[in-house]
C-alpha cells in the first residue's frame, strides 16, 4: 500500500513537527501532574498529552510510508540514520509484560547508556510497534547523563522541566529502553516535508522490473 500521492503527507510532516517543535520549547512545572489539579485541569492537560502522542503516531506512520515510496523520495533522505540511546534491563528484572507494564523506569537502568544509530524507518517502528511509551521530561540546566544520575533527595530534581524525547519498547523488543529524542524526530519530519524528487533514473532489467538508479534532490544536468 501507497498513498495516491506524496506532497499532502509530506505537507502534513512538517505540520507535526512544528506542532512538536512549540511543546519542545515549552517550560513546565514539576506538579504537572498533581493530583490536587481540579478534574477541568486535568482533562486539558490529558488533551494536551494526546495531541503530542497524535503526532507523533501519524508522524512516525506517514514517515515510515513516504519512505517505501521509491519514486516520490529521494535517496538521500531514505538512506538516513537517527541516533537514538539504548538502556538495558536492570540485574534480575524482567520486561514488562502485556499484563503488566508496572514502572518502566524502574525495570531499566538509566544510568548505562548506549548509543546507537538506526535507519530513519527503524526509528518510526519502534513508536509504531510501541509497548511502553513515556514522554522524556527532562531537567533544564541539567546534562541527561547528570540527571539521571541524581538522588531522590537532591533539591535540583524539583527542577523545571522539558519535553526532551521519549522512552519506547516494542512488541518485539522489550529487553531495552530506547530513547528518542524529540528534536530527532522533527528533524525527521521536516527532513521529509522538505525532500523534493528533481532527478529520477530508472532501469529495466532482464526479467523486465524496473529499478531505481537514481531519485535524488539534484536538478536534472546540475552535476
Amino acid at each position: 500500500m501507497t498513498f495516491n500521492e506524496s506532497w499532502p503527507w509530506k505537507r502534513e510532516l512538517g505540520a507535526c513537527a512544528e506542532r512538536l517543535r512549540k511543546v519542545a520549547q515549552k517550560e513546565f512545572e514539576q506538579d504537572l501532574w498533581s493530583e490536587d489539579d481540579s478534574e477541568d485541569n486535568w482533562d486539558v492537560r490529558t488533551e494536551e498529552i494526546f495531541e503530542v502522542e497524535r503526532d507523533v503516531m501519524v508522524g512516525c506512520f506517514t514517515l515510515r510510508r513516504l519512505l517505501e515510496m521509491p519514486f516520490k523520495v529521494t535517496q538521500e533522505t531514505r538512506k538516513r540514520a537517527v541516533r537514538v540511546t539504548n538502556y538495558p534491563l536492570r540485574e534480575g528484572h524482567k520486561p514488562p509484560s502485556n499484563l503488566y507494564m508496572g514502572d518502566a523506569f524502574e525495570l531499566y537502568d538509566l544510568t548505562k547508556p548506549e548509543v546507537a544509530h538506526i535507519p530513519t524507518q527503524k526509528m518510526c517502528n519502534l513508536f509504531i510497534h510501541s509497548h511502553v511509551l513515556h514522554f522524556a521530561w527532562d531537567l533544564i540546566g541539567l546534562r541527561l547523563e547528570e540527571a539521571n544520575t541524581l538522588q531522590e533527595d537532591d533539591p535540583r530534581i524539583q527542577g523545571p522541566i522539558r519535553l526532551g524525547g521519549f522512552y519506547v519498547t516494542t512488541d518485539i523488543i522489550k529487553d531495552k529502553f530506547v530513547r528518542v529524542d524529540i528534536e530527532t524526530l522533527i528533524e525527521s519530519f521536516e527532513e521529509m516535508f522538505r525532500d523534493e524528487v528533481h532527478t529520477l533514473r530508472v532501469q529495466q532489467d532482464f526479467r523486465g522490473k524496473w529499478k531505481i538508479i537514481e531519485s535524488s534532490s539534484a536538478l536534472p544536468g546540475s552535476a
